[in-house]
């Protein structure tokens, strides 16, 4: 059975994306301290002002609060230990 480096899948994960139209941003980019950054800090995982772009894009007929309680049920974790 062959190894398969974590960076090969990500890297053919990236590649189909790539093909089906998105853009890649590296970490490095959007990073707090790239060139354009787009989360505060390197523990942040969702990228909060793309997520609400998209929920406000594909929902336009939902008031702002029930969007703004998606985004907030999005943010929090089900259960505390993710384990």
């Amino acid at each position: 059975m062959a190894v398969v480096a974590e960076h090969h899948v990500e890297q053919a994960a990236l590649d189909w994306l790539a093909e089906l139209g998105y853009t890649i941003r590296t970490g490095a980019d959007i990073g707090p301290d790239g060139p354009t950054p787009e989360r505060a800090s390197s523990r942040d995982v969702i990228l909060s002002g793309r997520l609400c772009a998209a929920v406000d894009r594909l929902n336009p007929a939902l008031s702002p609060e029930v969007r703004s309680t998606a985004l907030h049920r999005v943010g929090q974790a089900a259960h505390p230990d993710l384990v």
